[in-house]
């Protein structure tokens, strides 16, 4: 019987031999495979910042701003200078009629048969006088000269864009970024010594006291927006180039209804999302949604500019956070991917604010590393 025994203990031995080194080759192999996977991907460590939630958008100043109307034809005299500031009843242009001393005889056109000046006399450029402060515009009739004044002080503006009468602050239109942008027309700026027509525009008065801009932008961002809310208006270029962002208060939102299988979550991006939707300036833009902004303060340069480019700033965070290149979107949730020793794990996180570089975000730790180039192990199965 002894002998039995280690017959069966001398089988017993290799076996358990076998299983051990296979054991340790396994380990030997998966401490190689796992890091040549890692050394594909990038990480990135997630850190506690104060971040701007912001998003890209087309922006349309709305202003005040009455257009005056030449009652005759004849020659422009400009009497003041273009972006220049005028009280009331200041004369601003002079159309000078065909029987005026202004008109010029040697050039053909514009010269109304039949016409004959009232009074006939003749005068001086003095005798013009200033316009009353209700009608605008006031006629000499001794030298057939009209005067238009301004009726309410503002900024003189001598080009005409057409979307004068359309972009109302009181009430602003509905219309789609590309349905504004087909009924602006070309900027006609009267000159001085320029020829126009009867009831021809000759300039405009922009009223600096208020102004308002809207934006047309992706309708996941739009639609986090709300009216009476408190946001913030950065405007990169021209004008306000250098500025701080400028405050303003939400008072209109317009969201297009939610498509049937389109999910809107703000929440969540993908690496081609970074910014919120597909940023103003390249093809194929997402600019469904639009909203009116009240500004607090007037842009140096906005009376002389219909579109321009801006950043909204639609609240400011603290918290940890993750480079947006490590979000990833599957089925409407964000999904972030968090390296740790023990192997690569998902989390699906929630984001709570984001600017083109950064999401702060609930569900990833301070300190913990994140894979910044996710697609790398989706290819990889993992």
């Amino acid at each position: 019987m002894p002998s039995g025994r280690r017959r069966s203990a001398s089988r017993f031995i290799p076996v358990v031999l076998l299983t051990v080194a296979g054991a340790m080759l396994w380990s030997i192999y998966s401490g190689f495979h796992i890091p040549s996977t890692i050394s594909d991907v990038q990480l990135a460590t997630a850190e506690r910042r104060v971040i701007e939630d912001t998003f890209p958008a087309k922006g349309v100043f709305i202003r005040d701003e009455e257009v005056y109307i030449s009652p005759v034809a004849g020659v422009a005299e400009l009497l003041a200078g273009n972006g220049a500031m005028v009280r009331a009843r200041t004369p601003v242009a002079r159309v000078a009629g065909p029987y005026s001393r202004y008109w010029q005889e040697d050039e053909p056109g514009l010269r109304p048969g039949g016409v004959r000046a009232e009074g006939g006399g003749t005068g001086s450029a003095g005798d013009a006088g200033e316009p009353s402060q209700g009608a605008g515009a006031s006629r000499d009739a001794s030298q057939d000269v009209v005067v238009l004044g301004a009726r309410s002080p503002g900024i003189v503006r001598y080009s005409i864009d057409g979307l004068e009468s359309i972009l109302c602050r009181e009430s602003p239109p509905n219309l789609t970024l590309e349905e504004l942008t087909s009924l602006k027309k070309p900027p006609e700026r009267v000159k001085n010594g320029d020829r126009v027509a009867a009831g021809a525009a000759v300039f405009k008065i922009v009223d600096p006291a208020h102004l308002d801009v809207l934006v047309y932008g992706p309708a996941g961002d739009i639609g986090r927006l709300s009216v009476g809310k408190r946001v913030w208006v950065r405007f990169p270029g021209d004008p306000g180039e250098g500025l701080d962002p400028v405050p303003g208060r939400i008072v209109r939102v317009s969201v297009p209804p939610r498509r049937p299988g389109k999910s809107r979550d703000a929440g969540g991006m993908g690496p081609g999302d970074a910014q919120g939707g597909k940023a103003p300036g390249g093809g194929g833009r997402d600019l469904t949604g639009s909203a009116v902004i009240e500004l607090d303060e007037w842009i140096h340069g906005a009376d002389g500019q219909r579109f321009v480019d801006v950043c909204i700033i639609s609240d400011i965070v603290e918290g940890v956070s993750v480079p947006v290149e490590a979000i990833v979107k599957r089925g409407g949730k964000a999904l972030v991917y968090v390296s740790r020793r023990s192997g690569i794990s998902m989390r699906e996180v929630s984001v709570r604010a984001r600017n083109p570089r950064y999401a702060i975000v609930k569900g990833v730790e301070d300190g913990q590393a994140v894979i910044i180039n996710p697609l790398v192990l989706e290819r990889q199965g993992m």
